[in-house]
């Protein structure tokens, strides 16, 4: 199964506010929060747009645009960005295939560019692509969480990171790797199988200063409050382990 195959279900979740816990409750209005700064009328561009859900982010703050275009991989997830924001211009092509003809003002970006094994192009592209202090804004898998040993199936899901040392024999144990930049291979909803690269936030803040960008936010958001009565066990878990990371980076 792939986004393409999976695109209506996607879609229609998406339309009924059903997304993830996750979304709805930390990396959504987290997200949201950083583009409330801007006053004037941007050119926005949006990578892995999906279905066109994140221009409700942008509606619910009265974002000013000026124009707005979308990139997404899946042809299908394009189909229904464009007949449910019909204004709007979007794009189906894979990131590392987009070329950007125009300066924007603002780049924004959901939970893609984890999928991308090549940042220093990645990045090289995404700042010639703005303008002069042009804005980047983009969450990630936070490293912690993804760098942890992984056990999931229907009865538990385990994530470890740390190690156990017996102090009076040689016996030790060892969970997860967060230094190691890598490949991994899991599967998305338990449904699409997906690849996506692991690095610590030291390259990646590398990365960013080799590139030219000049980092203004960094977030690793809590919670919103309202989940604390409703999802308790959510709100403990990432009250004190970080999911996400988000940045906001500005062309110098």
């Amino acid at each position: 199964m792939s986004y393409n195959s999976y695109a209506q279900d996607w879609h229609l979740r998406q339309q009924q506010k059903q997304n993830n816990l996750a979304h709805r409750f930390l990396e959504k209005p987290a997200m949201q929060s950083l583009l409330l700064d801007t006053q004037r009328e941007s050119e926005v561009v949006l990578l892995g747009c999906g279905s066109g859900e994140e221009i409700g982010i942008f509606e619910e703050i009265n974002f000013p645009i000026k124009t707005l275009s979308g990139i997404d991989k899946s042809f299908e997830l394009i189909k229904y960005a464009k007949v449910t924001y019909p204004h709007y211009n979007f794009q189906a092509q894979a990131l590392e295939e987009w070329l950007p003809i125009q300066g924007y003002d603002l780049i924004y970006s959901s939970l893609t560019f984890h999928y991308v094994a090549d940042w220093d192009s990645l990045f090289t592209k995404l700042y010639r692509a703005l303008k002069q202090e042009g804005e980047l804004i983009f969450s990630i898998h936070h490293p912690i969480k993804w760098g942890s040993a992984t056990s999931r199936n229907k009865q538990r899901n385990r994530f470890l990171l740390g190690y156990e040392k017996q102090k009076n024999t040689s016996e030790f144990t060892l969970w997860g790797d967060y230094l190691t930049s890598r490949e991994i291979n899991d599967t998305l909803f338990g449904k699409i199988p997906i690849t996506h690269y692991h690095r610590p936030i030291s390259e990646m803040v590398t990365i960013f200063l080799r590139t030219g960008f000049k980092i203004t936010a960094m977030l690793e958001p809590l919670p919103s409050p309202e989940s604390e009565k409703t999802y308790p066990d959510f709100y403990q878990t990432y009250s004190k382990i970080p999911l996400f990371l988000i940045f906001k980076l500005q062309k110098r």
